[in-house]
This record gives C-alpha cells, structure tokens and sequence, in this order.
C-alpha cells in the first residue's frame, strides 16, 4: 500500500485551470452571496458588458429544456430583490411579459420561503408571465412548490460555454468575454458548485487504477472509517460541551472536501458550523484543519449583539457570519474544542433554548 501510495504522485490528475477567481481561494462559486452578484451582473441584458442577454437566454434554454427564442430577453431588467417583509429571493428579473425568479443555493439548505417569493412576483408583477427556478449543484427541489424548476450548474455552465464560443467567434474579444470565460470554467472546477467536474483519464492512470483496485479499495475503507469516526467524534463532543438537550448531527454530504455541517434554527434564525479537513488547498502555516460559524437571518436587535459576541463577524446583507474567514489548527483536537467554544458562544447568546419550546 506504500509503494502505491508513492507511485500516485505519477498518475494524479491535473490541477484545474487556475482562473482569476481561484486566486481568491474559491469564494466564487464556493459561497452563494459573492456568486450571485457576478451572475446578477451577467444576466442583466443591459449591464456594462458586451454579451447582451446572452447568460439570461443560456438560463432560460436550461430551466425549460428547449430553445428559448420565443421569450424576448434584450429588454429585461434586474429588478429588486426585497419582498415587502423583507425576504431576500436571490435574483428577480423581468421583461414585459414575464418574471423570472431565482433561488441560488450553493452549500445551504432550501430552508427559504418559496411559496412567499412566488407571491411576491405574482403581486407586484400581475400580467407577467412568471418563471420560478432553483440553481445548484445537485438540482435541488422543493416537493411543497412544483412550480419551482430545478437547474444544476453542470448544465448551465455547458449552455454558456456553447453560447460564448459562438459569441467569440463572431464578435471581437473583449475583456468582458474573457470574465465571463473565467467565471465559467471557475464554476466548472469549484468542487461545491458543480461538485465531480469531467476529467479525460489518460490510457496509464486507467491502468494503474485498474492495476491497484485492491489497495484503492482497503484505502477507502480507511477514509470512509476516518470520516465516520470524527462525525461522531464531533457531534459527541458538541452534545458533552455545549448542550446536553440538543442533538448535533454533523454530515459531510454537500461537501466533496470532508467538511462536516452542522445546521440547525432558532425560531427564525440559522446558524451552522463547519469542520474541514482541509488538505485540499493551502492554509496558513500548513494547517491542516479549519472551523467557520455562521448565522443568518437575526431580527435588527440580535444583529446588533452578534457583533459583539463575535469579534470576526462580518456582514453580507441579511446575513451575520460569526467568522468570516475560518479559524486555522495544526491539531484535530484543538480544533474540535474551538468549534465547541465557538457553539457554546452562540448558544448562550440565544439562551440555550431549543426552536421547539422558545417563543
């Protein structure tokens, strides 16, 4: 097993396309906020770039499955996003005779009030036609809204990397066709948004693997035994050091890099807590583990107290996230005892109170 361990430095695969979004360290495509605001800008018709209605008409030949030239785009807008109480659907986009609504969901739960989103649209927009649709890796839906169409990534970014040749062959380079190529190529290679990009194997790395699937497949076991371990290692030491009435369930799903979430509410309020193994990219000091809080959707009172509970915290829009930019250990255990500090913390700034019993 160590002599094939050694020999996997030969046959591993390429590192993807390095683009000037991934020099950032994968914010784009990797959280939904910053992710949204780029396609807000490319979707707008009239936005300061030279692709016209190009991302819209991809998205919409997505979200119907069919060519989409009977729905005139060139005259949409961006419209604004608030709903009156507030909400915050991700993007709303209308034409004169449609609405277009989207959710984008990236790493969190569809926990949003779709239902409250439609009616807005239908309100303030009567005689449009209205397009509602769920962007996301893994074509998340919504069995309550049915009118909710689900689009994945992987087939958005095909439909706009077909429309954007053609755009570059027939129109002169501009700088903006170079963005838009990097912001889809990043999206293709950020593992949270297309999760499993395609990659050609080579005829020697089929072999290898073939070669070694035994080995492969005691290394699995291993791994698979890891991860199983410290999810149960991290919701045991939650549930012993921060709340002995609550369950904590940590899950590593929707992360392909062996993060482990831990989701829950406080009547109207999320928060969630992530441990990542992070021997996927370069840390600070070679760290090889790294812990992030957050929660979102605080009344204007608790927003206020958060940032005092929180020295770290930042804001984006209605959100609060208590440590913006993650938390760096060389040691599992440290690491697993500030993230237990890090809950205790906001536990006690909600008062301990499970959403099932608080007002």
């Amino acid at each position: 097993m160590k002599f094939v361990l050694q020999e996997v430095e030969k046959y591993k695969l390429p590192e993807p396309e390095k683009t000037f979004f991934s020099i950032i360290e994968n914010r784009i495509g990797d959280l939904e906020i910053p992710t949204t605001k780029l396609l807000q800008f490319f979707m707008d018709p009239k936005g300061e770039h030279d692709l016209g209605s190009l991302f819209l008409r991809a998205f919409f030949a997505c979200l119907l499955e069919k060519d989409c030239g009977d729905i005139a785009c060139d005259d949409a807008k961006v419209e604004d996003n608030r709903t009156d109480d507030g909400k915050l659907p991700d993007l709303v986009i209308s034409a004169p005779g449609w609405v277009l609504t989207i959710e984008n969901k990236i790493k969190a739960p569809l926990y949003n009030e779709l239902d409250l989103y439609a009616k807005h649209a239908d309100s303030r927009f009567p005689k449009k036609k209205p397009f509602f649709a769920i962007l996301s890796p893994d074509g998340k839906k919504d069995n309550k809204s049915p009118d909710w169409k689900a689009v994945t990534y992987k087939n958005y970014c095909n439909a706009l990397k077909h429309d954007l040749a053609k755009t570059m062959l027939e129109r002169p380079i501009s700088k903006w066709q170079v963005f838009a190529r990097e912001f889809i190529v990043h999206l293709e290679n950020t593992p949270f948004t297309l999760c499993n990009p395609t990659i050609t194997m080579k005829t020697l790395q089929i072999e290898f693997v073939e070669k070694n699937l035994s080995e492969a497949r005691e290394l699995r076991r291993l791994t698979d035994c890891y991860r199983a371990n410290l999810a149960r290692e991290l919701s045991e030491r939650m549930q012993k050091e921060v709340s002995t009435d609550r369950q904590f369930v940590f899950s590593d799903e929707r992360d392909p890099h062996w993060g482990f979430e831990c989701n829950d509410v406080f009547g109207e309020a999320h928060f969630g807590f992530l441990f990542q193994i992070a021997f996927h990219r370069k840390l600070a000091h070679d760290s090889h583990f790294v812990i992030n809080a957050w929660i979102s959707n605080l009344t204007e009172a608790q927003q206020k107290q958060v940032t005092e509970l929180f020295s770290r915290c930042c804001r984006e829009g209605h959100d609060w996230w208590a440590d913006r930019n993650g938390q760096f250990f060389d040691k599992r255990e440290d690491a697993i005892s500030a993230l237990c500090e890090m809950a205790k913390k906001v536990f006690d700034f909600f008062g301990n109170v499970h959403p099932a019993v608080s007002a």
